[in-house]
């Protein structure tokens, strides 16, 4: 994971808050650090859709949402359902990458240990960057 820590921190910084919902009542500086300290669940499935993760294949609306949920409730000791900090986001990226790669499909790779598995996520996210160019 401290090996892709500024790939993280990227990604991070990139799609939180990218979906900003705009109040009616002009919001204060306190509301707005809230926004930017998190990611919530459609900013995530906007980054997987950005970098190729088929939702049939890869990871679907209600499996998202179950993963963020585990992450918080399990990890991280937090009841929020729908958002995750950034050191949530960062075990969330190692489920997701488990999970992903790990399900019957053509990207099986069940054998092979949870690094790979971050490795392979990261690859295919370089690809996909690479081709839009």
């Amino acid at each position: 994971m401290k090996k892709y820590s500024r790939l993280w921190k990227f990604l991070y910084h990139k799609y939180a808050n990218s979906l900003f919902s705009i109040e009616k009542n002009a919001p204060n500086f306190d509301k707005l650090k809230q926004k930017y300290e998190h990611i919530n669940l459609a900013e995530l499935r906007k980054m997987l859709d950005d970098y190729g993760f088929d939702k049939k294949w890869f990871l679907t609306k209600d499996e998202l949402q179950t993963l963020v949920k585990l992450v918080n409730f399990k990890v991280m000791n937090k009841f929020e359902p729908w958002q995750l900090e950034f050191e949530g986001f960062k075990e969330w990226i190692m489920q997701t990458a488990i999970y992903m790669y790990s399900k019957p499909g053509p990207n099986d790779h069940s054998a092979f240990p949870a690094l790979k598995h971050l490795e392979l996520l990261v690859e295919k996210m370089k690809k996909e960057a690479q081709a839009k160019g």
